[in-house]
This record gives structure tokens, sequence and C-alpha cells, in this order.
């Protein structure tokens, strides 16, 4: 099961009203663009969690580990995990993609 199915379900089987947020959850894969959509499930998860403190905790858990990046130097970049675009610096820096 990838991360957020497992946060989603958590969250679920510790909410006070589980059909609310799958509601929610239904509303948002009929239409992923709906904004409105997307906010009433954050809304839903802000409920479940400000009910239950302790599920913030739990939560927090489930979560990788953040990585450290630091850089150095004018203009320098700084990745923690991966990057899979490309990364320039500098005036007038021009990308070309090649296949």
């Amino acid at each position: 099961m990838r991360l957020g199915q497992r946060l989603l379900a958590h969250i679920r089987g510790r909410a006070a009203d589980p059909a609310a947020i799958d509601g929610a959850v239904t509303d948002l894969a009929t239409d992923p663009d709906d904004p409105d959509a997307l906010a009433a499930l954050r809304l839903q998860i802000r409920r479940a969690l400000a009910a239950d403190p302790s599920l913030v905790h739990e939560i927090a858990a489930l979560l990788p580990a953040a990585g450290h990046a630091q850089s150095g130097g004018a203009r320098s970049v700084a990745v923690s995990g991966s990057v899979s675009g490309i990364v320039s610096t500098g005036d007038g820096a021009m990308n070309i993609q090649r296949q």
C-alpha cells in the first residue's frame, strides 16, 4: 500500500465520521482538478486530526524522515532526495533537452 493510502486509512480508521472522509475522497477522485473537492478533503482530515491529538503523532511516525540538504556558495542548489528535472543556475542559463 502506498504512503498516502496508509495515511488516509489510518486517519479514516480513527475519525469520528469516516463516511465524511469517504465522501470527500470519492468527490476528489471523481474530479481531481476540483479545488473545492480538494479543500473538502483537507477539511475532513483537519477535523479528524483536531479531534484526536494523539493521531497527529501517529501520522508523523508513519512519514519518512526528512533528509538534510546543505548548499554553499552563490547560486548553489540544495536538494534533499532526488531531482527528476533540470536544475540550473546563473544569468542567461539555457537548458536544452535532447532525445
